[in-house]
């Protein structure tokens, strides 16, 4: 089996000791991960991503690791000879499973460096792949090609107009949900074909129960984790899950508790421009919610916002009390949309 990178190919029996020396910075943290794999402690350290707080490092036992690559094959058996595709970051634990899955699973990796819209530099089918959702938008037309046979997406939610666009595609596509903690997914969501659902379910090993907020607290023993408690809303039936957003997120707007995400939802493909909802102190309600576009800022474009937001929420109560512009979101490294530095930046219009 072999790592087929850009310039060379490699078998996985002469790793770690004939990876080259590479001035390409997304290649060289890919050779330290594998030097990291083989090397003689029973652990790895990753970093978080940081999109919902100040990013951490983190020791993951590598039987942990080996443990959720396990669940995953299990999963989406069966499986054939063809490669399995990496183009995300070997920095974060998304890129590192994936090549943790290549060498447990025993099939060969193709590298292709992590950018915005890596799947045109793919010249062969693959059978599995995992992208984010920005990647998987900018290459809608390769999975009609039929390049990729199974595709996990992860790192920040489906919306729903991408969910749309994949139900013309062959490719198996899911949703993950997981986290640095649990060595990336735990949970899975067809986006589409029979299966397609708005159910989570859990692999095999893996349990959750609620808190008093609706949080979910994840059960899973093999991955290191007894008890590890989530800020993530969810609805739980038995072994599935729908899930509703983050608490920390939550706006309480004198009593009313607001979910950014389900908000945003409503809105997916109504509003032209990138957006998010976010929460400033107002001190009548505590809290009062406001939206933040991706876009200059013009009278004229506030008003068409306004009339927008009035046509798809009709509850008064649930819509923005004031409207901020960025030209830019921030994201972090791994393409999650930063919520509270985003809104550092941003501005809004005066009343005139």
């Amino acid at each position: 089996m072999k790592l087929i990178l850009p310039l060379c190919e490699i078998n996985y029996e002469e790793l770690p000791e004939k990876l080259p020396v590479s001035q390409n910075t997304d290649l060289s943290a890919l050779f330290d991960f594998i030097r990291e794999w083989f090397n003689s402690k029973d652990y790895i350290l990753v970093k978080t991503s940081g999109s919902t707080g100040t990013p951490k490092k983190l020791q993951l036992k590598k039987k942990y690791l080996k443990n959720s690559a396990s669940a995953t094959y299990k999963y989406f058996e069966p499986w054939n000879s063809k490669p399995l595709l990496m183009a995300l970051p070997a920095r974060y634990i998304a890129g590192k499973m994936m090549v943790v899955r290549a060498l447990e699973y025993g099939l060969p990796l193709i590298w292709i460096e992590p950018d915005s819209n890596p799947l045109p530099r793919l010249k062969v089918p693959v059978q599995f792949a995992a992208l984010v959702p920005n990647q998987v938008s900018a290459g809608l037309q390769l999975l009609h090609a039929q390049k990729i046979e199974k595709l996990i997406i992860g790192g920040a939610p489906v919306t729903p107009e991408l969910e749309r666009k994949l139900q013309t595609v062959s490719t198996r596509c899911y949703a993950t949900y997981g986290m640095t903690e649990t060595a990336t997914h735990i949970a899975l969501r067809p986006l589409n074909g029979p299966e397609r659902t708005n159910a989570f379910t859990f692999l095999k090993g893996i349990s959750g129960s609620r808190n008093h907020k609706n949080e979910l607290t994840i059960h899973a023993p093999h991955l290191g984790h007894q008890n590890l408690q989530t800020h993530d809303i969810v609805a739980l039936n038995q072994n599935e899950f729908i899930w509703r957003g983050r608490s920390n997120f939550t706006i309480n707007s004198g009593g009313l508790k607001i979910q950014p995400e389900e908000l945003e939802k409503k809105l997916e493909g109504k509003i032209p421009f990138a957006f998010y909802f976010w929460s400033e102190p107002d001190p009548v309600l505590g809290e009062k919610p406001v939206l933040v576009l991706e876009c200059e800022a013009s009278p004229a474009r506030k008003k068409e916002i306004l009339k927008l937001l009035s046509a798809n929420l009709p509850d008064k109560k649930l819509r923005p009390k004031n409207i901020y512009f960025t030209p830019r979101f921030s994201y972090s490294n791994n393409k999650k949309l930063l919520r509270k530095q985003t809104f550092k930046t941003c501005h809004t219009l005066k009343e005139q």
